[in-house]
């Protein structure tokens, strides 16, 4: 099964705003400054994840416009 890159990207950005938001389970074996990071660290893969998931598609979407114009 090939995943094209959008959804590829969509899915990293999952996986990256579930460890964030499970974080705090680890917050005995590495701090409160490992956990700040974890989520800090998530929430930022995910949201780039997500700008260019939308980018390529966008691109995609336009270079397909042009080519039948």
């Amino acid at each position: 099964m090939k995943l094209s890159t959008p959804l590829l990207l969509l899915l990293v950005g999952w996986l990256a705003t579930a460890v964030a938001h499970n974080a705090w389970r680890l917050f005995s074996v590495i701090g409160f400054a490992g956990v700040s990071m974890l989520i800090q660290g998530g929430h930022g893969v995910a949201r780039v994840c997500l700008l260019l998931a939308v980018v390529l598609v966008v691109v995609r979407l336009v270079r397909r416009f042009f080519r039948r114009a």
